[in-house]
């Protein structure tokens, strides 16, 4: 059962990925680079981490949503903006700065909650982005991604894996699911209508 689980929590997790390229390519979403970047470098570390303690389901999505990250960021290199902030511009160096010291820390358990700060650091932008321009980011996205992290954390919990292989997929679906309401609230705050027609003009 929670082979199964971990499965479709995988498979949601790599289908959140879709949508969002897809806009990216119909120069619907405009990712910030920055936040992405940091992702595909922390996740990938993650995913060393997670082979290293054995932490199998971590590692699966951690891995697979690296290879994520990475195509938005190659994506966004041609069909989005370029341009970096000032917060970006420190988020980025305080990201750099936590993954410096990700190599001088000896313990699983801590190396994992600098890479969840730093993850959540490089969220900044992306939450801001969302709640300024919520047309441009994928609510369908974050919904998959968030749906399919809660359910991989279900299947470790049954598992009785260590609090270690635990902290990425709560983690990650709790941020997830935030950008998911910031994008629904901010619609609603400023009024720019019902979100699935928002969506709508990006598809076919």
């Amino acid at each position: 059962m929670t082979n199964i689980l971990i499965f479709i929590g995988t498979a949601l997790t790599t289908a959140s990925f879709v949508p969002y390229l897809r806009d990216i390519i119909r120069h619907g979403a405009r990712p910030r680079l920055v936040s992405w970047v940091i992702w595909s470098l922390l996740l990938g570390l993650m995913t060393v981490v997670s082979v290293e303690e054995k932490q199998w389901a971590s590692a699966l999505v951690a891995g697979v949503s690296a290879f994520g990250c990475l195509a938005v960021v190659a994506l966004g290199l041609r069909y989005a903006s370029r341009h970096v902030t000032r917060l970006e511009r420190v988020t980025l160096v305080g990201a750099l700065l936590g993954i410096a010291l990700w190599f001088v820390v000896d313990s699983p358990m801590v190396v994992m909650m600098i890479a969840l700060a730093v993850d959540a650091l490089a969220y900044i932008p992306t939450f801001i982005h969302g709640w300024q321009e919520p047309e441009e980011e994928s609510v369908l996205a974050f919904a998959c991604a968030g749906v399919g992290e809660a359910i991989i954390l279900v299947a470790v919990w049954m598992q009785h894996a260590p609090l270690l292989g635990m902290l990425y997929p709560f983690y990650a679906g709790v941020f997830s699911l935030a950008m998911v309401a910031t994008l629904y609230a901010s619609r609603f705050w400023y009024g720019t209508g019902d979100i699935e027609a928002a969506e709508a003009q990006y598809t076919v």
